[in-house]
This record gives structure tokens, C-alpha cells and sequence, in this order.
């Protein structure tokens, strides 16, 4: 590939690629137990770094790295993209509005059946120990995009916790309990779905296709809502979610300032996924 798009430098080793190169960014698609080890490497170069969730293996660890990145005041973007959809963002703007009133309650279902598990594939994705796991794979977006919407998780109960399966409630700061069930062995129920009942009104963010990002629609108390700043796209082009932080990463870099998403969520959400995996806890509230 290097050869047919005349790319001057390409590495099979990760190492010598950082020690040979003077990068300025460097993009990170690994499994997440790689994934630390790299981040180490290249904050030891002060090169501004793009990774993916979650940002690797244990809390520790991000916590350590994250203090690094703070001291050598490198640039960072987690790629948590379904809080750059635009119906995501819609949604933030109505709830800051206070369309809805004051916020009763919040259901999150999110139903599908996920590729490695459909088709039996042997995969990290089912592997804690390297980052992989329900939790750490799927329910770190939700963990992600409740905090985005609702403000900071203080409370979790678990109600069901399984390989496949998660039921958990969280209450936040403000008070709001959050119901959420997430299931990545769903044959028959496909389905990614955010109700808000309020005072006011009633919000839901709904989505009948939930491994796509170009499908979602906002409905409010039971009509469609379509802003016409919202446009649909035919097919699931998530790299242009993906696109849209990269040029807030750049723009970071540039104008030498700190974005959202950066390492920061990504250390918040590692302790939440923590916290949710390591509670043997069942039915009783526990504070975070």
C-alpha cells in the first residue's frame, strides 16, 4: 500500500517507527492492551496522540499515563464518536433548552447481535484481560454519552451482568436515575433507544438499525422531530464522525487548546468500566 500511494516511511514495528520518525501526531488502532504500551511510547516523544476506547486495560495504568500527557501538555482526542452524530447534539441542545421540563427519567436500550458473537469468532473483544469485554467494548460508548447528556454518574446498581448481557442503573449528580439494558446476543430485537421523560415533555432518540450511526431520529412527545440543520446520510459512513474529531483534534494542536473528547474522558471512563466490572455487588446501590 506504501508503494502504490508513494508513502515515503511504512513500519511493521511500532517502536522503530516512533524512534525513526518525527511525528507530530500519532493515530492508534489497536487492541487496547497494545494500544497503553504505544500511548507510553509516544508520550516519551511528546507526540500528540488519537486513540480509541477504552484507552487500555486498568484504571492504574490510564492514571499514570494520563498524568504524563497533563505534565508534557501533549494534545490527546478519544475516539467516542456518537456525541458528534448530529441527533446526539440536537438532543444536548434540547435538554439544555429545557424542552422538556425537568427530567423524570431516562430509559437507554441498546439491543444487538455482535459480529464475533454471532458468528462464534474467537476475538479479544470477549477478552478482559485485554481490553475487551461487554463493558469495555459497548457499554463504554453509553457510559460515555450518559455523562455527555445528563452530567457525572455518582451512583451504580447492577441488576444483571453477564457476557452478553448488562442491566444497570445509574443515578446522577443531579439526582436523575438511568435504567439501561444492554444486550450483544439480540437474534431478533435490534434496537438503540434513548427515552427522557420529563416535566414538559417527553424526548426519545431512537435508532431501529443500532450498528449504524446515519440512522437516528429524534422524536418529541411521539412526533418526529427533524431540525433542518439534521441530514440523513444513505449509508453508515461513521469515518465521518470519526472525521469530524479529527479536525477538533487538529484544531487543538494548532490553536494550542484542549478538546472534547481528550484522555481526560478517557480516564473517566476507564473507571467507570472499573468500577462496573470489578463490583460483584448485585441489587444495592454503590457510590463511585
Amino acid at each position: 500500500i506504501s508503494k502504490d500511494f508513494s508513502i515515503a516511511n511504512s513500519f511493521t514495528d511500532y517502536k522503530k517507527m516512533i524512534n525513526e520518525i518525527d511525528l507530530d501526531v500519532i493515530a492508534i488502532a489497536t487492541i487496547p492492551s497494545i494500544q497503553e504500551k504505544i500511548i507510553y511510547e509516544a508520550i516519551n516523544k511528546n507526540i500528540h496522540i488519537f486513540c480509541e476506547k477504552p484507552t487500555g486495560t486498568s484504571y492504574k495504568k490510564i492514571f499514570e499515563l494520563n498524568n504524563l500527557i497533563q505534565k508534557k501538555e501533549i494534545k490527546s482526542c478519544i475516539d467516542f464518536p456518537f456525541t458528534e452524530i448530529e441527533e446526539f447534539q440536537e438532543l444536548k441542545m434540547m435538554l439544555k433548552n429545557e424542552q422538556v421540563g425537568e427530567i423524570k427519567k431516562c430509559n437507554i436500550s441498546w439491543y444487538f447481535n455482535a459480529h464475533h458473537i454471532k458468528n462464534n469468532i474467537p476475538s479479544w473483544k470477549s477478552n478482559k484481560n485485554e481490553g475487551g469485554g461487554l463493558v469495555s467494548m459497548y457499554a463504554a460508548h453509553t457510559l460515555n454519552y450518559i455523562e455527555y447528556f445528563f452530567g457525572k454518574i455518582v451512583k451504580i446498581l447492577i441488576i444483571e451482568t453477564n457476557k452478553t448481557r448488562l442491566k444497570i442503573n445509574f443515578k446522577t449528580l443531579s439526582g436523575l436515575t438511568i435504567e439501561t439494558d444492554i444486550n450483544i446476543n439480540s437474534e431478533i430485537k435490534k434496537v438503540h433507544k434513548i427515552e427522557i421523560y420529563g416535566t414538559k415533555k417527553n424526548i426519545i432518540l431512537l435508532s431501529n438499525n443500532p450498528l449504524r450511526f446515519s440512522d437516528f431520529f429524534i422524536y418529541l412527545s411521539n412526533e418526529e422531530y427533524l431540525p433542518i440543520k439534521v441530514k440523513k446520510i444513505d449509508s453508515d459512513e461513521r469515518y465521518l464522525y470519526v472525521n469530524k474529531l479529527v479536525k477538533k483534534f487538529i484544531n487543538s494542536i494548532e490553536l494550542n487548546t484542549d478538546m472534547y473528547p481528550n484522555f481526560k474522558e478517557g480516564l473517566r471512563n476507564q473507571y467507570l468500566i472499573e468500577m462496573i466490572e470489578t463490583s460483584d455487588i448485585l441489587n444495592n446501590w454503590i457510590e463511585i
